[in-house]
């Protein structure tokens, strides 16, 4: 959204409904527990931390 000529503010949501990520076990159904703790899901296929809001304002000079 232009505020100004030179300023534009934004906002991002990430997982807008907080939806948790499917549980997928380990081998042999056992969970796994890595520096965030015990997991179920892929951290590299899912972000853990659920929903965000980022707000951003951009300004030319």
């Amino acid at each position: 959204m232009n505020i100004a000529k030179r300023m534009t503010l934004g906002v991002t949501i990430n997982n807008l409904l907080d939806k948790d990520p499917p549980i997928i076990p380990a081998r042999g159904g056992a969970l796994t527990y890595s520096i965030n703790g015990w997991q179920n899901s892929p951290v590299n296929f899912y972000d853990i931390y659920g929903r965000y809001i980022q707000f951003s304002v951009t300004t030319n000079f």
